[in-house]
């Protein structure tokens, strides 16, 4: 090996008839993916307005423990939120579900709830539109440029070839 570096020329051929197209391609397939996807999420569902209390409590419980020690507020007034919060926490007030019963440890959801089910098949639906496009963009690419890469490319193993012909025949 020589001590000079070796650099390694890209055909202007090359660039512009196979590397332009496949970034082309790619660009346009990431749109329409894009609003692929867009077209097959469904809608949010409704949720009752228990959760939705439950929900805002416990970000205004964050907010108050976020911003408590910046705050320019005296901080009797944010003790007397984070009384208010513990105590209807602790009570059951703003819980969707009302105040915990007894020592029983709550049940976990059951994941084959049809309910629970728009979440994996959102998912799957995400991934079947990201996985057949790449899949035709293979196919594609296989098809169209096959033969151009082996011309181009062939005088570079004319000398691998002749070396190893013994072995290939």
């Amino acid at each position: 090996m020589s001590s000079s570096t070796v650099s390694l020329y890209l055909d202007p051929q090359i660039r512009d008839w196979v590397l332009f197209p496949i970034t082309l391609v790619m660009i346009l397939v990431g749109i329409l993916r894009h609003y692929v996807v867009l077209l097959l999420q469904s809608p949010p569902k409704k949720q009752s307005i228990a959760a939705l209390r439950e929900q805002r409590a416990l970000i205004r419980s964050q907010v108050l423990r976020a911003t408590s020690a910046n705050s320019p507020a005296p901080p009797q007034f944010y003790v007397s939120i984070l009384r208010h919060l513990s105590q209807a926490f602790s009570a059951g007030t703003y819980l969707k579900d009302g105040p915990p019963k007894g020592d029983a440890p709550p049940t976990p959801p059951n994941p084959l709830d049809p309910a629970n089910m728009d979440g994996m098949m959102s998912g799957m639906k995400t991934q079947m539109v990201m996985m057949v496009p790449q899949m035709v963009i293979m196919g594609w690419i296989n098809f169209f440029f096959q033969g151009f890469v082996l011309s181009v490319c062939s005088p570079l193993f004319d000398d691998v070839a002749i070396e190893h012909d013994p072995i290939t025949q």
